[in-house]
């Protein structure tokens, strides 16, 4: 797949229903589907740009210089694309206030609520333990966190302590073992 055709994938995704229907909130990052389609609109007429880097390390990347949306295929899962995209869509609303950590809850957050709304992974199979700076872990904790505020079925706002087990899953993993993060 060519960037545009790669740049007209993920401008569609964003336009889904399952992705459409997003809205929460956290620390001043506001995430819902009509901002996550216009995130899309700039990606289909190019104001933001998607490019595949087969070097990156992770499965994806926003680059907030560049303003673009790295894949490290041409064929990136939906979760990754979104996943990405929230931080498209945060830094172009400038939330400067939210902090590195909050940017990368929102990010698993919305990737989570879209694999359980779309069925493809089950709470089943996370309700084990995992070992803390794993992925399963992450999502393990985001879905605690969707439960318990009950995100797939209404608008929430989460203050700083409601997503602790979160950010303290994702700041484990290695990816993520950052100075400025910890």
């Amino acid at each position: 797949m060519n960037n545009n055709k790669l740049r007209d994938h993920v401008g569609r995704i964003l336009h889904e229903s399952a992705i459409r229907s997003f809205s929460f909130s956290l620390q001043g990052a506001n995430v819902n589907g009509p901002e996550l389609a216009e995130i899309g609109r700039q990606v289909l007429k190019g104001s933001i740009a998607v490019r595949v880097d087969a070097s990156l390390e992770s499965s994806g990347e926003f680059d907030y210089l560049s303003n673009t949306l790295f894949f490290k295929s041409d064929n990136p899962d939906r979760g990754t694309i979104l996943h990405e995209s929230i931080h498209a869509l945060l830094h172009h609303h400038k939330c400067t206030k939210t902090t590195d950590i909050t940017h990368e809850v929102a990010a698993y957050l919305a990737e989570v609520i879209y694999y359980l709304r779309e069925g493809l992974i089950r709470r089943e199979r996370f309700q084990k333990s995992f070992t803390l700076g794993s992925t399963q872990s992450i999502y393990q904790e985001a879905i605690r966190l969707i439960d318990k505020h009950q995100i797939l079925r209404k608008s929430v706002y989460l203050k700083w302590g409601d997503y602790q087990g979160l950010r303290n899953a994702i700041k484990a993993h290695p990816t993520y073992i950052k100075p400025q993060w910890q």
